[in-house]
């Protein structure tokens, strides 16, 4: 991938035709995770919903139980990022229907989904370890999964929309699809939370690289998706 330096960051940011992804996004597209773990599976499923639309397909809202369950091995205790790119990348994520909700073993789920599944697949994926390279990768359209630590003080979100610090090894998944640049010229990077719209703003919050993505990256494997599988079904 290309790196930006900041400068081209700031300037691809800030430029006035840029349109931000959380009005293109909205709160209709915040996942609910509910009470089960499944939140790697939500941030990987609603990453690549969004970057379908990005390469111009239409939205298609897509099952991060689904995905969930290609990882977890019928277990309810989480995952691992890397585990929910390689299953979007071998299995997909199957379009979401309202009896996945809080499911999360293999069973739960038919011949059917893995058919739909075979439509959405993640296409290309790498690896994204710094400020820059997660900066450079939203620039350039992408969006990409991360891992933060929801401790006490991450539950609380600033009069700038920004949570509170945290700097634990991570233990949550969320995804990032796009970046402000803040009065001192610092990047904030929008993040989308699984937990429901009644979380931050409308489920969204910022957060900086320092704050609450520099010491998750040391213990979990972040990455951006790239590009996605084209839908034959898809009218656009």
């Amino acid at each position: 991938m290309v790196i930006f330096d900041k400068k081209e960051i700031i300037r691809a940011a800030t430029h006035r035709s840029r349109f931000p992804r959380r009005k293109l996004f909205g709160p209709d597209t915040i996942k609910d995770q509910g009470s089960i773990g499944s939140c790697c599976g939500q941030a990987s499923a609603s990453s690549l919903a969004k970057c379908r639309v990005i390469s111009g397909m239409e939205w298609v809202e897509l099952s991060g139980e689904y995905v969930y369950s290609k990882i977890n091995d019928n277990r309810d205790q989480g995952a691992l990022l890397d585990d929910g790119m390689e299953a979007l990348q071998d299995h997909g994520a199957a379009e979401y229907l309202n009896r996945h909700n809080q499911k999360y073993r293999r069973r739960s789920f038919t011949i059917e989904d893995d058919e739909s599944a075979k439509r959405f697949k993640a296409f290309d994926c790498c690896s994204i370890s710094n400020e820059r390279e997660l900066a450079s990768a939203l620039i350039s359209g992408w969006v990409v999964v991360v891992a933060v630590h929801a401790g006490n003080s991450f539950m609380r979100i600033d009069s700038r929309g920004v949570a509170g610090s945290s700097l634990g090894s991570g233990n949550h998944a969320v995804h990032i699809d796009d970046l402000i640049i803040d009065k001192n010229n610092s990047i904030l990077f929008d993040m989308a939370n699984s937990w429901g719209t009644q979380w931050g703003n409308n489920g969204r919050a910022y957060l900086s690289w320092k704050n609450h993505l520099a010491k998750p990256v040391r213990y979990h494997y972040f990455y951006a998706i790239k590009s996605v599988m084209e839908d034959p079904f898809d009218e656009i």
